[in-house]
């Protein structure tokens, strides 16, 4: 896992506590002129349509299955012709939002020459590891309700799949806001990545 990553979980989940990062950035290297940001979060909030939807009681949000889309066809066209394939794993709470994604992203299987892709849950990339992991958000409503995203626990497991780079994709004004019992984890991943412009970054997608 690289360092930042590490200290992203560190801040967040564990305060008290100092856990090593098995890999330095020096290391890691080669992956990392992809960007030289470790955590990349892509905020939705400005995208017209980026609303979720409910279906057969889980959730799913087209808008921002496109952006992982996208991103996925950047990463592909970084990694060109690289030896073995870069893992990429793109981590959603929803299983419908899972379907949406394989539903939009298979069809496009053959340009994948430099990645390969995994779309799963959460509780399915337990134990894992990918080159580099997105996380999904998907809820966005009006009530700031995130439902079981506010799991620490699961959110723990998302945040901790990418050795080399997360990317998290979503709504950062509603995460910020999110109503949870206690405290905020979103909101903390948010004041992380403004105290440490130099290794991650808020990027606003329009």
């Amino acid at each position: 896992m690289h360092p930042t990553i590490s200290n992203l979980i560190n801040d967040v989940f564990y305060p008290t506590t100092t856990i090593e990062a098995r890999k330095t950035a020096e290391e890691r290297k080669h992956l990392l002129q992809w960007t030289p940001k470790s955590i990349v979060w892509l905020n939705t909030q400005y995208l017209e349509e980026n609303r979720e939807q409910e279906s057969l009681n889980s959730y799913k949000n087209s808008s921002e299955a496109k952006v992982i889309l996208k991103q996925l066809e950047e990463i592909e066209e970084r990694y060109k012709g690289v030896n073995p394939k870069i893992k990429v794993g793109v981590i959603s709470g929803y299983d419908a939002q899972k379907k949406s994604l394989i539903n939009l992203i298979k069809p496009h299987d053959q340009k994948w020459k430099s990645i390969n892709i995994m779309i799963d849950n959460v509780d399915a990339f337990q134990g894992s590891e990918t080159d580099i992991s997105i996380y999904n958000i998907v809820r966005c409503n009006d009530q700031n309700k995130i439902g079981f995203l506010r799991d620490e626990r699961r959110l723990n497991v998302a945040l901790s799949r990418g050795k080399t780079c997360l990317i998290i994709v979503g709504n950062a004004d509603f995460a910020n806001k999110a109503k949870t019992y206690k405290g905020n984890p979103f909101a903390d991943i948010i004041r992380f990545i403004d105290r440490h412009p130099m290794k991650c970054v808020m990027e606003d997608i329009m």
